[in-house]
């Protein structure tokens, strides 16, 4: 909201024709979010006391219905105080919990009607009405509260990402509790009324219950006294559930597959590559991002790391990540997987790089669905398995975007100075390697202070001076006030090596990844790779 302000702000200042598109703008779901909260509350407030005038009665079921408003205004009295923001996981607890929240209240309340049917006095009726249940009350909700409670304890990222589920739930039915013991019996001790003889009021429901109980009542008669028969059918009935199920269920899987609203495209050209020629693949992916329509807007970064973070000397110069937001589902001329695919074909002919057309994932990260790893000693050899492994499972129905870690041709200059002539100058390697590297990337050599800013100062060769081998083997080190070239005791080779290397408990590893194509079950899939790998 302070950015929107800001720009509202600078609008007339900007030069005419400017556009100002907001990607990734996420106040837009929170707010969606929040007003889907209220309306449940509102809709699950008047259903509840629609429900409950059936059966209790119009003064009746207000005391119930104001349980639902306490028991939240108390929820979120708490959630500030432990510092707990109104996040996704949050919001969707407090309306899973919104039908929980009336229970405690339903129990109290009937019980006080029911004394105050007897003549008690109201604050008499409230008293014994509220302590003759309040054991059952409250055993009802710790041992709803200890169902969730484990899921506190939920270890790793899943976990991390998922307690605010029964934190939220174990407040809001505490809250709920804590209005049932207290603020009901208070209400009903002021406003309820002694009912009428016959209770009109409730003639509905008691009516709706008369009508069940014809049929429940001698169904259950008829299961009690044929018990074999009865547990026989539930066991069979049971079988063939599960039967069904396995046959013609859509598989498991953690996050349903939806429709992206933000997607990017991953562009990793060779180690080594140059910023510029990134940068002009780069746009050639724009052109054809742009042709795929739906779209808000479209953004790109060149010479960033593949997490989109971090732009700058130590961002590799062969990575860019170009960014696509979605307009509105309800507005959209077709799917938006429908869109990526599209565009998968559109860049699959694209020689130079290797191209990535992915959805942004939802929820917490969880990696891809497909993750082979392969460990041992020589990389040489990962590398060729790794190589194997993609060809045997390339043809898998449903796989895309197969990738592996291994990469090789990170090119780079080793410079490798002779020991024993560097030696006969009186240096060290430490010397060499310092000013090579102050002359290819800087060094920070003081800092400058403009007010409360601070700005590094560093020193390195003009870039005329570092753009070729030559320009390193003509680097002078300075000794005892001798300038030294790097020619006289060093010779610089070209090389390639690994561009990263992963490890894991130690081991190094090579990592195979696949994502699971529009329509198809993660899970299923992972389990037939499996299958096709068993005897590799």
């Amino acid at each position: 909201d302070g950015v929107k302000r800001v720009l509202e702000r600078q609008q007339s200042t900007m030069p005419e024709g400017t556009e100002v598109s907001l990607v990734g703008d996420m106040s837009v779901d929170i707010q969606s979010m929040v007003h889907e909260l209220e309306n449940n509350i509102i809709s699950g407030l008047i259903l509840v006391v629609l429900v409950l005038l059936l059966f209790l009665g119009f003064t009746n079921s207000l005391f119930v219905g104001v349980a639902i408003p306490f028991s939240m205004l108390i929820t979120f009295i708490v959630l500030r105080i432990m510092g707990i923001t109104l996040n996704m996981v949050v919001l969707f607890s407090l309306i899973l919990a919104l039908g929980m929240l009336v229970d405690n209240a339903i129990v109290i309340v009937e019980n006080i009607f029911r004394h105050r049917f007897k003549n008690k006095g109201p604050e008499e009726a409230a008293k014994d009405g509220a302590h003759q249940v309040s054991a059952a009350v409250i055993a009802s909700t710790l041992t709803t509260i200890c169902a969730f409670g484990p899921l506190v304890l939920w270890p790793g990222i899943m976990g991390e990402f998922m307690k605010y589920l029964p934190i939220t739930l174990i407040i809001t039915l505490a809250s709920s509790l804590l209005v049932a013991m207290v603020f009901n019996p208070v209400l009903c001790s002021r406003f309820m009324k002694v009912p009428r003889e016959g209770g009109g009021s409730t003639r509905l429901g008691s009516w709706l219950m008369d009508r069940g109980l014809r049929s429940y009542e001698p169904t259950l008669r008829w299961a009690l006294g044929h018990k074999t028969v009865t547990l026989v059918g539930m066991l069979l009935l049971f079988a063939l559930v599960n039967i069904l199920y396995g046959r013609f269920n859509h598989g498991v899987e953690l996050f349903p597959d939806i429709d992206p609203n933000v997607a990017q495209v991953v562009v990793e050209a060779p180690s080594g590559t140059r910023v510029e020629l990134t940068d002009s693949f780069t746009q050639a992916i724009e052109k054809e991002v742009a042709e795929i329509g739906d779209l808000v807007a479209y953004s790109s970064s060149v010479g960033v790391s593949m997490s989109g973070m971090g732009t700058g000397e130590s961002a590799p110069s062969n990575n860019a990540i170009v960014m696509m937001e979605f307009v509105d589902k309800i507005e959209r001329s077709r799917s938006s997987a429908v869109a990526l695919d599209e565009l998968r074909d559109r860049v699959a002919g694209m020689a130079g790089a290797r191209l990535t057309v992915e959805k942004r994932e939802e929820g917490p990260p969880t990696g891809p669905p497909v993750n082979i790893e392969i460990a041992g000693d020589d990389f040489n050899v990962l590398g060729e398995l790794a190589r194997q492994i993609r060809d045997r499972i390339r043809n898998t129905p449903g796989l895309i975007n197969i990738t592996d870690n291994y990469d090789d041709d990170l090119p780079e200059i080793e410079i490798r100075p002779d020991v024993e002539k560097a030696a006969r100058y009186g240096l060290r390697t430490w010397d060499i390697a310092g000013t090579i590297r102050t002359a290819l990337h800087g060094s920070e050599t003081a800092k400058y202070r403009v007010g409360e800013d601070e700005y590094d100062i560093m020193v390195r060769y003009k870039p005329a001076f570092r753009q070729k081998v030559e320009d390193i083997e003509n680097a002078t080190i300075f000794y005892e006030g001798e300038a030294i070239p790097v020619s006289a005791f060093a010779t610089p080779t070209f090389k390639t090596s690994l561009a990263s290397i992963a490890r894991i408990d130690g081991e190094r590893v090579v990592s195979v990844s696949a994502d699971a194509a529009p329509g198809y079950n993660s899970n299923d899939l992972l389990i037939q790779i499996q299958a096709d790998l068993a005897d590799f």
